[in-house]
């Protein structure tokens, strides 16, 4: 569009006039302050009494208004009722079997259960197909059968929002789901892994809101809010934690609230403001209308002529996830899980206080989530989860016996990851329409 590159290139002739700033009116020439910025806002007064729990479902917009916008976790009781569900169909072995016929020949990729019950430790996965992963899920040897763990398939930014092997269930459940429809979906991801004595999450944050359904087995999350992140020995070093509990690792520029980069918004949004431009100058709109999509236009040119001219690199905390000197994720803690259990037991006696000093210091919550019900969780709220299968008898000597635990040892959920809002506004969750452009991109591709 010739009024797009035009304006383009009047802002590259004045570069050398501009300024040099950063995101949202940070200066780079700021001086840097000593530690991470926290300024997690959310309403801990709320949880005195523990995570609240609802029997029932609610509104999309009473549910926003009161767990959403407060940044606090709750339980669901219930699963929705709604004909969009159709989980129900993947209960039991009649279920298990019905997943193969419908995604049996998605390739997808495991982690390895490390003797300690551990995963998510950033240990290479091994491919293999989905129905062949489910043969290993229910397979009498406990060896086999405890050895693997379905976990978040796609790690790319521009991948499918729903990625195998739970594209290959589609139909079962929304692409969105009622209760966050205010939010736009990042991911919809399917666990499965089975275990006796609990497998463990390792303790980490997430970089989204997350919507947990447990559809078999038992759950328990021990957790620990955005505002005790110093606290936490992550292998990272957060460099700022949002108001709505995001925790930001860029060395640099920063991101958004909402997790989105500031450079990259700029760019979408003047692609999608060029062909707003177009599609107006094509139907004869107004004056007053194009006149508003030119002005929007060299809004979003001057942003990225700001950002070319900007030495730090704005990463993705998602795409380098692992740390320099490890290979561990950099949003997890490096508190073992023995360690953690002694901390959370509040026996001073137990707690290796020597070793993680500020982790005495941090509050914790325990929730325990069964079958049938659903965890709200908002972006930065630190989780360990153990996963227990619907049997809670955890040794066996007659193979028949063993058989029949290894089925029942069987563990799934089905969750939602949405992009934080950057707003308590339930009407306006985002400042622009950017995340809804990055996922209709996505869909399409």
């Amino acid at each position: 569009i010739a009024i797009g590159r035009g304006k383009l290139a009047m802002g590259k002739r004045r570069r050398h006039k501009r300024k040099r700033v950063g995101v949202d009116g940070l200066h780079s020439g700021k001086k840097k302050q000593k530690g991470p910025r926290n300024e997690f806002a959310g309403s801990l007064d709320d949880l005195k009494e523990g995570i609240p729990r609802i029997k029932s479902m609610c509104t999309s917009k009473d549910f926003f208004e009161r767990f959403i916008a407060k940044r606090i976790p709750v339980v669901i009781e219930t699963h929705p009722d709604s004909k969009e569900w159709k989980i129900k169909n993947w209960k039991g072995n009649e279920g298990i079997e019905y997943m193969r016929q419908r995604g049996g020949q998605c390739k997808i990729k495991v982690e390895q259960i490390s003797e300690e019950g551990e995963f998510g430790k950033g240990n290479p996965k091994k491919e293999m197909k989905f129905q062949e992963f489910l043969d290993t899920l229910m397979s009498k040897k406990k060896s086999k059968s405890f050895k693997y763990y379905l976990t978040t398939q796609a790690e790319e930014e521009d991948s499918p929002v729903i990625p195998p092997p739970a594209s290959g269930l589609k139909g079962d459940f929304p692409i969105k789901p009622e209760l966050l429809c205010a939010l736009v979906p990042h991911r919809v991801n399917l666990w499965m892994g089975a275990s006796a004595n609990g497998s463990s999450s390792g303790l980490h944050h997430d970089f989204h809101d997350n919507l947990y359904v447990l559809i078999r087995g038992r759950k328990r999350f021990t957790l620990f809010s955005p505002s005790d992140a110093t606290k936490m020995y992550t292998y990272g070093n957060p460099s700022h934690i949002h108001w709505n509990g995001l925790i930001d690792y860029s060395p640099g520029a920063e991101l958004r609230s909402d997790g989105a980069h500031p450079a990259e918004v700029a760019k979408v949004m003047l692609k999608v403001t060029n062909e707003k431009l177009e599609a107006l100058q094509d139907s004869k709109a107004p004056q007053s209308e194009i006149d508003k999509a030119e002005n929007e236009i060299e809004k979003y040119m001057e942003k990225c002529l700001d950002f070319e001219m900007m030495d730090e690199s704005i990463e993705d905390p998602e795409a380098n996830m692992s740390s320099q000197k490890s290979n561990h994720p950099m949003s997890f803690s490096k508190v073992s899980i023995p360690s953690l259990r002694r901390f959370v037991s509040k026996n001073p006696s137990l707690q290796d206080v020597s070793k993680y000093p500020k982790m005495k210091e941090a509050r914790s919550w325990t929730v325990t989530l069964n079958e049938g019900q659903m965890l709200y969780l908002p972006a930065g709220w630190f989780h360990e989860v153990t996963s227990f299968g619907s049997d809670k008898t955890t040794a066996c000597v007659d193979e028949k016996l063993e058989a029949s635990s290894s089925t029942s040892s069987v563990h799934m959920a089905l969750n939602y990851w949405m992009y934080p809002p950057s707003s308590k506004n339930f009407e306006t969750p985002y400042e622009d329409s950017y995340w809804e452009h990055v996922m209709k991109s996505r869909e399409e591709h």
